[in-house]
């Protein structure tokens, strides 16, 4: 439900009382912790957590001074799932242009890690990845016919 509702206190909690290792979640199709919070209504508000803390802005959440325990952030932030989507395609296919707006805003925590890593000898910047269908997040916002996200990707 913490995943579903892409909670960023409750998955905190998980973390911390119930040793859960949000790094090595997965659904049975590959999705890792991002990419399924990715698909949430509440997508925006996770990645702007994210981003404040990150970003070591105040908070008045109960957990807003802790931080995921990531000892690896790629595992989190450039992870594939089973078909090599992204959590930037997972945020275009459900629509979500507040939740692709926390991500690639320039002044975001999450844009900042994402422009500074690469991952696997892929070259580039995540958002033209492609797919197991040879589709980046760019060419997945052309096809659900979604131009503000086009030009939120194209800077």
């Amino acid at each position: 439900q913490s995943i579903k509702a892409a909670s960023y206190n409750a998955l905190l909690w998980a973390q911390e009382r119930l040793k859960v290792d949000l790094a090595e979640l997965s659904d049975l199709e590959g999705r890792g912790l991002f990419i399924q919070c990715s698909r949430s209504p509440n997508a925006a508000t996770f990645f702007q957590t994210i981003n404040d803390i990150g970003n070591h802005t105040p908070s008045i959440s109960l957990y807003a001074s802790k931080n995921f325990e990531i000892v690896n952030e790629h595992v989190l932030l450039f992870r594939r799932d089973n078909n090599g989507q992204t959590m930037l395609h997972a945020v275009i296919s459900s629509n979500n242009i507040s939740a692709l707006g926390s991500m690639l805003s320039p002044d975001s925590f999450i844009a900042q890690k994402l422009a500074l890593h690469s991952l696997g000898g892929e070259r580039g910047p995540i958002t033209s990845w492609k797919d197991s269908e040879g589709l980046s997040p760019r060419d997945l916002a052309i096809l659900v016919d979604n131009h503000d996200m086009v030009n939120m990707i194209d800077g």
